[in-house]
């Protein structure tokens, strides 16, 4: 006996590779409490399935995606090289950071 959920797999796997499928088999396969419930899921698994995307829509997420890109390209690289252009340099700020890192992780070893 298959479980709902190794059922809903197999068919699934099925579906994405344009397999023939045999409800049969499946009818087979579970009792029929499970079997009942596995037709009404397998609606939702179909209903999934024919959503696809479009060249249209594919297209236009690339150039969303090239216009965030360039919009954040200008801002990105200065909140990352933050710490190297203000003042990683300063011992007083170091010194600061190795008392506070003492203090809480000084016990462990």
């Amino acid at each position: 006996m298959l479980s709902i959920e190794k059922a809903l797999g197999i068919y699934t796997d099925k579906l994405n590779a344009n397999e023939k499928i045999d409800l049969n088999y499946f009818k087979q396969q579970l009792s029929k409490a499970d079997y009942d419930e596995f037709i009404e899921l397998i609606e939702f698994v179909k209903l999934g399935k024919s959503m696809k995307t479009t060249n249209d829509f594919d297209k236009k997420f690339a150039e969303l995606d090239k216009h965030k890109d360039k919009y954040y390209s200008n801002e990105l690289p200065k909140a990352l090289g933050f710490r190297a252009e203000k003042g990683t340099n300063d011992k007083e700020a170091m010194d600061k950071l190795d008392k506070i890192f003492k203090e809480e992780f000084g016990d462990e070893k």
